[in-house]
């Protein structure tokens, strides 16, 4: 019997899903079923309760195109009210899939994923998620850009979570805007915002990679001048954040877990990473074929494994213990 999945949304009747994201529906794995549902709501209170009353038939909960400002909170709630996986996918999928990206992007310069300084540019929840998962992963110097210039502590009208955030990053608070920001940076991630051209990724340091998230059009732009940076790096095929879906919920599922947790975040994206093997890592390929069918398997069964792991019962033993076989 296959898992259902709602995908629930805000979208106006016009709206509808983009090329890539009709593909990727159209391969949900056999275990899995996705449903699309639109509610009529804008009212978060009322979308909440929506998607609560439907989660009744469900198994999971696939949150996408959502309003940035409500996103997080909605699923904050959901997450603690309900007792089925819930995940925004805008976020957490674009987060597993770039940090995959970056432990490859390590290995092919030799260096510990910690180590590298990136950039994330963007507006939205995807920017945010990506940048709560690297933090919790140990990279440090990370810099936000948004259409109003770097993310720092200086700047007074940030939402709550990247205010948070400004605290987070951007080590030597530096102020400005893209320019500024990649000076250095051993990655760009682009989602969104700006249009980064050549003259923006001459200063990145050299053997950098550059990330792009799927959006509506490229973000990427030859300069009208080019210039002759030592630094410019080769753009990435594109990211595709449902190299992340439906395997991220299939693990889940078959493991028995309620929610989709950091930990399986994580194994979701060290999968991902381990498909490229070391011999095909360029600067151009530092992730698989989205379409591979070996992707969604490799994925579910590390957030498989990972869902089983976190539902062991854990033994405390008092001090000075011994086990009946242990020396004495």
């Amino acid at each position: 019997m296959s898992s259902r999945i709602i995908e629930p949304s805000a979208r106006s009747g016009d709206s509808r899903p983009g090329k890539e994201a009709t593909q990727a529906r159209s391969r949900v794995c056999d275990q899995l079923e996705l449903i699309p549902i639109t509610l009529g709501s804008q009212n978060l209170v009322e979308f909440v309760e929506s998607v609560k009353q439907v989660s009744r038939y469900v198994d999971a909960v696939c949150l996408d195109s959502i309003s940035t400002l409500q996103c997080y909170e909605i699923e904050t709630i959901l997450n603690d009210e309900l007792q089925i996986p819930v995940m925004h996918n805008e976020q957490h999928g674009s987060a597993i899939v770039v940090f995959a990206a970056l432990i490859n992007a390590a290995r092919l310069r030799g260096r510990k994923v910690g180590q590298l300084k990136v950039v994330i540019a963007g507006d939205g929840p995807a920017c945010t998620g990506i940048a709560e998962l690297l933090l919790a992963q140990g990279i440090a110097d990370i810099i936000l850009v948004d259409s109003q210039g770097i993310v720092s502590r200086e700047r007074s009208e940030l939402n709550a979570v990247k205010d948070d955030l400004a605290w987070l990053t951007n080590p030597g608070n530096r102020i400005g805007g893209l320019q500024e920001a990649v000076n250095g940076a051993d990655a760009i991630i682009a989602s969104g915002g700006e249009v980064i051209t050549d003259l923006h990724l001459d200063g990145l340091a050299p053997d950098a990679v550059a990330l792009e998230l799927v959006p509506s059009h490229p973000l990427f732009v030859p300069a009208t001048e080019p210039t002759a940076g030592a630094g410019r790096p080769v753009i990435s095929t594109r990211i595709n954040k449902f190299l992340a879906f439906p395997g991220t919920f299939q693990g889940a599922l078959d493991g028995g877990s309620k929610c989709i947790t950091l930990d399986m975040k994580v194994a979701a994206a060290r999968a991902i990473a381990d498909i490229v093997a070391e011999k095909d890592l360029e600067r151009d390929q530092v992730f698989p074929d989205w379409q591979g069918s070996g992707v969604t398997r490799a994925v579910a069964r590390a957030v498989e494994t990972t869902a089983r792991r976190s539902l062991e019962p854990t033994v405390l033993l008092s001090k000075g213990f011994q086990l009946s076989n242990s020396p004495t």
